[in-house]
C-alpha cells in the first residue's frame, strides 16, 4: 500500500536520494494516492528543487499527472505560472504539459488563449513546445477558424525551431480535418495540405523534428492510396525515410508497421496483372491478409494518435475500392473456367474454384494462406527431427517459404501423400519444443527492454544537448550541435569502434583535463561535477570492454553501443554546462568534441 505521508515527508528531506525516491514514487503511483491534491502539490515544490534533475524530471512528470487532480482550473493554473519558471528546462516542459492537459479543461477558450500568450514567449523552447501543444489542443477549440490563424501566425517566428513546430501543428491539424472529412475529394485535399506542411517543418533542421517521420509516413500512405500504378520504388523511398526518423516511439513503429503492410499489399495488387487465375487468387488473399494486419495495427494506435489512426482507416475503403475491380475481374474468368471445363476430368476442380471465388468479399478476408501455414507449423513441430524425415521436413520448410499459391498446394499434396510414413512427435515432446521456444522469446523480450530503457535515456540526453547548444550560441553551440548529431549517427550505424576509442581518449587526457578544469573560473560546485564525471568514465570503459559481466551474458553490440553513447553525452553535457554560467569552455574539451566528428 501506498504511504502518502512518508512520500511526502521524503519530498522535504535534505537528503538527495530521498527525494528521488519520493519523486519515483509520486511519478509511477500518483493514480493511487489517497490526497491526490496533496501529492500535485508535491510535485510542484520539487519542480524548484535545489537539483536541476530533480526539478527537471518532476516537471516532466506533472503532464502525466494532470488528469488525476480534482481541481483542474487550479492545476491549470499552477502550470501557467511554472511557464515563468527561471529554469528554463521547467518552463519546457511545463508548456508541454499544458498541451497534454488541454482536453481536460473547462474552459477552452481561455485556456487556448493561455496557450497563444506561451506561443510569445521570450523563450524559443518555450515557444516551441506551445506552439507544439496548440496541434494537439485544435481539434478541441470551439473556433476553429481563429484557432487556424494563430497557429498560421507563428509559422514566422524568428527562430527555425519555432517555425517547424508550427508548421508541424498546422500538419497535424490537417490530419485532423482529414479524419473528419465526408469525401473522398476532401480527405485527399486535406491528406495533400496535410504533407505540404510537414515538408515545410522537416526542412527547418532539429534533432527532435517529428515532421522528419510524419512527412515520408504520409507521403507513402497518400501514394499507396491515390498513386498505385507508379507507387512502388516511391513508397520504398518514403517507407525507408520514415523508419530513420522513428527514434523509439511505440506509436510511431504501430503508424509505421501499419502502412509497411498496405505497402506489401499494393506490391501484390501490381503483380495481378501478370499471373493467371489461380495465382491471383492466392494473391489477393495475400493482399488482404496485409491490409487486414494494417488494421488490426491501427487498434493499438487510437489511444496515442487517434487522428493519425482514423486517417489511415479512412483511406482502406479507398483502396479496396481500387481493389474491386481486379476481384470482379477474377470471378469472372472463375465461371468461363467452369463453363470451359463442362464434361472434362478437370470440371470438379473448375467450378469448386469458380463457387468459391463467387463468395469472395473485400470485406471478409480468406483463409486459405493462413489455413496453409497453420498446418506447416504443425507439421514441423509434429514431424521428428531425424534422418528419415530430413527429406519431408525439406519439403515443409519449402512449402512454409514459397509465395506461389499454386506451388504452395502441390508441396501440400506431397506432403498429405507422405504422412502415413513419417516419424510423429508425442505430445510430451511437442511440449519441450514450445517450452524451449518460450525461453527464447523470454529472453528476446529481455534484450529489448534493456535496450529500450538505455535508448530512452540517451534520447534525453540528445534532447538536452540540442537545448543546450541553443542556449549557449557561438562556435560552442555549434560545435555541441555537431557533436549530438554525429554521436545520433554513430549509434545508428552501431559504431562500438569509434565510441571506444573516443572513450579511450578522455582516459588519455583525463589529467589534463582535471587539470584545465580547475584551472576555469566555474564554481567549486561545478568543478567537482566536471571532475566526477571525467573520473566515471573508467568505469564506462571498464564495462564497454567487458559487456558480459557488466550486462549479462544476453548482453547485445546494441545495448554496448548505445551505453556508451549515453554515458558520453552526460560528460559532454556536464562539461558544456559551464558555458550557460558565461565560463569560458578550455581548449582542451573544445578539442575533445572535435576528435568525435573527424572519426565520423
Amino acid at each position: 500500500m501506498v504511504d502518502q505521508e512518508k512520500i511526502h515527508n521524503q519530498c522535504l528531506s535534505d537528503d538527495l536520494k530521498e527525494r528521488i525516491h519520493a519523486l519515483e514514487q509520486l511519478e509511477e503511483f500518483f493514480s493511487l494516492m489517497p490526497d491526490k491534491q496533496q501529492s500535485w502539490s508535491d510535485l510542484l515544490r520539487l519542480t524548484k528543487d535545489e537539483d536541476s534533475h530533480v526539478s527537471h524530471w518532476a516537471a516532466s512528470a506533472l503532464g502525466s499527472a494532470f488528469s488525476q487532480v480534482p481541481d483542474k482550473k487550479q492545476a491549470w493554473n499552477d502550470l501557467i505560472k511554472l511557464t515563468n519558471d527561471e529554469n528554463n528546462y521547467v518552463r519546457y516542459r511545463a508548456a508541454d504539459a499544458l498541451g497534454s492537459a488541454f482536453s481536460q479543461v473547462p474552459d477552452k477558450k481561455q485556456a487556448w488563449n493561455d496557450l497563444i500568450k506561451l506561443a510569445k514567449d521570450e523563450d524559443s523552447d518555450v515557444r516551441h513546445r506551445a506552439a507544439y501543444a496548440l496541434g494537439s489542443a485544435f481539434s478541441q477549440v470551439p473556433d476553429k477558424k481563429q484557432a487556424w490563424n494563430d497557429l498560421h501566425r507563428l509559422t514566422n517566428d524568428e527562430v527555425s525551431h519555432v517555425r517547424s513546430s508550427s508548421n508541424h501543428s498546422l500538419g497535424r491539424v490537417s490530419i485532423f480535418m482529414a479524419s473528419q472529412a465526408e469525401t473522398d475529394e476532401d480527405y485527399k485535399k486535406e491528406l495533400e495540405k496535410a504533407i505540404e506542411f510537414f515538408e515545410t517543418a522537416a526542412k527547418e533542421a532539429s534533432y527532435f523534428n517529428p515532421a522528419q517521420f510524419c512527412l515520408p509516413f504520409y507521403r507513402s500512405f497518400h501514394t499507396i492510396i491515390f498513386k498505385k500504378q507508379e507507387a512502388r520504388e516511391e513508397v520504398n523511398k518514403y517507407l525507408e525515410e520514415a523508419k530513420d526518423a522513428i527514434k523509439g516511439s511505440e506509436s510511431k513503429k504501430l503508424l509505421f508497421e501499419a502502412v509497411q503492410n498496405l505497402a506489401e499489399a499494393l506490391k501484390e495488387v501490381q503483380n495481378l496483372e501478370t499471373l493467371d487465375l489461380q495465382a491471383m487468387k492466392g494473391e489477393l488473399n495475400f493482399y488482404r491478409k496485409y491490409c487486414d494486419h494494417a488494421a488490426e495495427l491501427m487498434k493499438c494506435t487510437d489511444e496515442k494518435a487517434p487522428f493519425a489512426t482514423k486517417v489511415l482507416r479512412k483511406g482502406l475503403p479507398i483502396l479496396d475500392r481500387n481493389l474491386k475491380e481486379l476481384l470482379e475481374e477474377i470471378q469472372k474468368k472463375a465461371k468461363t473456367a467452369c463453363q470451359v471445363s463442362q464434361g472434362t476430368a478437370t470440371q470438379e476442380i473448375a467450378c469448386a474454384v469458380s463457387r468459391e471465388v463467387q463468395k469472395w468479399e473485400i470485406s471478409d478476408p480468406e483463409e486459405m494462406v493462413q489455413n496453409i501455414e497453420n498446418l506447416a507449423y504443425i507439421l514441423k513441430n509434429k514431424v521428428a527431427d531425424v534422418p528419415e524425415n530430413e527429406y519431408i521436413l525439406s519439403k515443409i520448410e519449402l512449402m512454409r517459404n514459397e509465395r506461389d499459391l499454386n506451388k504452395q498446394y502441390g508441396i501440400l499434396l506431397f506432403v498429405i501423400a507422405q504422412i502415413p510414413t513419417m516419424k510423429v512427435i508425442t505430445e510430451k515432446e511437442l511440449d519441450r519444443k514450445f517450452f524451449k521456444l518460450d525461453l527464447i522469446y523470454d529472453k528476446t523480450i529481455s534484450i529489448e527492454t534493456k535496450l529500450d530503457l538505455i535508448q530512452k535515456t540517451l534520447d534525453t540526453g540528445l534532447e538536452k544537448l540540442d537545448m543546450l547548444s541553443n542556449e549557449v550560441g557561438g562556435r560552442e553551440g555549434e560545435l555541441i550541435q555537431i557533436f549530438s548529431k554525429n554521436i545520433y549517427e554513430l549509434t545508428q550505424k552501431c559504431d562500438k569502434k569509434t565510441l571506444e576509442s573516443f572513450l579511450r581518449e578522455v582516459l588519455e587526457k583525463e589529467n589534463i583535463l582535471i587539470e584545465e578544469i580547475d584551472k576555469s573560473s566555474a564554481s567549486q560546485e561545478e568543478k567537482e561535477e566536471s571532475k566526477s564525471s571525467i573520473l566515471n568514465i573508467r568505469s564506462v570503459v571498464d564495462k564497454v570492454k567487458h559487456p558480459i559481466k557488466s550486462f549479462g551474458k544476453d548482453v547485445t553490440k546494441e545495448i554496448v553501443v548505445t551505453y556508451a553513447a549515453e554515458e558520453i553525452v552526460k560528460l559532454v553535457f556536464q562539461l558544456m554546462s559551464m558555458a550557460t554560467l558565461g565560463v569560458p569552455i578550455p581548449p582542451q574539451i573544445l578539442n575533445l568534441l572535435s576528435s568525435i566528428t573527424k572519426r565520423t
